[in-house]
């Protein structure tokens, strides 16, 4: 029997949770019997080359850069005669500058896909009060381009999220509707489960873990209020930031100004968080808009209870009481003080803990990508 061959298509691997999910999704199809799976990436950029050694993404240097007046970018060769050669069954693309990408000319006998990975700007209809911005003049123009091809690969959306979902019901032409199917992200969730806990009962400090790149959205200063906010409360609480980006320094200047320095630890960005959550006991997660939370689901996997701001996409994760806390406020007191809810004794604790373990096991990678090849098969 013919194998069915899968591309996944993203524009580089730089650090991010698509990037990562993309990576999850081609790692788990290549173990699949009858299933012939190909990464491709737009540019050179692999920033997860050590963690994920067992792929070879393929690079292809091509681009689309669309033009109102007409004066398009087209560099589509190197793409084009990957296509020609391996004769996929499917091209499931991530990400905007890739979809524009694999969607400029339609190959015929091809099913298109595109995970919807959050929001796209790009996606939004244009309104009356928009026509004198330029930004929203190009992003109109290009997410008409992208329905007419759409209607002629009759492209199968995936949303992440409940609220993606509904973004793209509400912004897509009506015809798409049926089109569009929501699978909420998935983990490799062996790789982050523990076999023993890190009970913050008996330890001389409680030990709360972020992980996100350090921009506007993530909202890292947040969690140096609530910091302040527990150690006054008379917690020797400490905090440790994952990742990297532009205000990383900028939250560092603020730490001190807020004498926090030794109480906080940031590491920059790691391949494999896993060991640092196993050795923390809250996680804390202060992002303002957050399409869905992979890094939630993975903190749940590691037995953590997790207090977390409503980020919209993220609040089918979050059971108040059983693995953890969702607010809806952004008050870092009300946050403190569901931080110390979750450790205010040893059952409430381990009951979280418990229950964030057991339920992360329903996202599970594997039992999603066998979901994913049913979607592609029908």
């Amino acid at each position: 029997m013919k194998s069915l061959r899968i591309l996944h298509v993203i524009p580089s691997l730089k650090k991010g949770g698509a990037e990562r999910l993309c990576l999850e999704i081609v790692q788990s199809l290549k173990r699949l019997s009858g299933v012939e799976a190909k990464l491709v990436m737009m540019r050179s950029v692999n920033e997860y080359i050590d963690e994920y050694s067992n792929i070879a993404p393929v690079i292809v240097k091509s681009k689309v850069i669309p033009s109102i007046l007409g004066k398009w970018q087209v560099e589509l060769c190197e793409w084009e005669t990957f296509v020609y050669d391996f004769k996929p069954d499917v091209i499931h693309s991530h990400l905007f500058e890739a979809e524009i990408m694999t969607r400029y000319r339609i190959i015929k006998g091809v099913n298109y896909f595109t995970h919807c990975h959050d929001n796209m700007p790009q996606f939004k209809r244009l309104q009356w009060n928009e026509l004198l911005i330029k930004s929203r003049i190009t992003e109109a123009y290009e997410r008409n381009f992208l329905i007419e091809q759409y209607k002629i690969c009759k492209n199968q959306f995936i949303a992440i999220s409940p609220d993606t979902e509904q973004f793209f019901k509400s912004n897509l032409p009506k015809t798409f509707e049926q089109n569009i199917i929501q699978m909420p992200n998935a983990i490799d969730h062996g790789r982050f489960s523990a076999d023993t806990a890190s009970s913050p009962f008996g330890e001389s400090e409680i030990r709360l873990i972020n992980i996100g790149s350090f921009v506007e959205k993530k909202n890292q200063r947040f969690l140096l209020r609530v910091l302040l906010s527990l150690r006054k409360m008379g917690l020797n609480v400490t905090l440790t930031l994952i990742g990297d980006g532009p205000l990383r320094k900028q939250v560092q200047l603020e730490a001190i100004a807020l004498g926090l320095e030794n109480h906080i630890k940031f590491t920059g960005s790691i391949s494999r968080v896993e060991s640092l959550l196993w050795d923390s006991h809250v996680y804390v997660h202060s992002a303002l808009y957050e399409p869905f939370g992979l890094v939630i689901l993975e903190a749940m996997a590691a037995g953590l209870p997790v207090v977390a701001l409503d980020g919209y996409g993220n609040r089918e994760l979050h059971h108040n009481g059983m693995n953890g806390y969702l607010i809806k406020e952004v008050n870092e007191n009300l946050f403190a003080t569901r931080v110390e809810d979750c450790i205010r004794n040893w059952s409430t604790w381990d009951f979280m803990h418990s229950y964030a373990l057991e339920y992360s096991k329903k996202y599970d990678i594997k039992s999603y990508v066998k979901d994913m090849l049913e979607v592609y098969q029908k």
